[in-house]
């Protein structure tokens, strides 16, 4: 796959979704772009504010092979991600008092 086609994500947040993965077990990443790695495409970008149990993954960037991707939504923005999932998802804690998703 050229550069060319691939999705501009700039200023964007992008979820995305991995095969044969629950639906929870996905990322959002915000300002991705692509990067050769190794011989493989991955994705690469900043994981959306709020979105890591805890903000344990804060300031840090994560990488996601795109051949593992099943599906990804754009979103104009953090603002527009967050109030969308508030209309799918929301937060319950779990056994040990960390915040997680569940579906609405």
């Amino acid at each position: 796959m050229s550069n060319d086609s691939l999705p501009d994500f700039a200023g964007k947040v992008v979820s995305l979704y991995h095969t044969h993965k629950p639906d929870d077990d996905g990322a959002a990443l915000c300002d991705a772009h692509f990067e050769r790695q190794g011989g493989r495409l991955f994705l690469l970008g900043a994981p959306a504010p709020g979105t890591t149990v805890n903000n344990w993954l804060d300031g840090k960037t994560i990488a996601v092979a795109w051949d593992t991707i099943d599906a990804y939504y754009v979103f104009d923005s953090l603002k527009d991600y967050l109030d969308r999932r508030a209309k799918a998802w929301k937060e319950v804690k779990d056994e040990n008092g960390n915040p997680v998703f569940e579906p609405i």
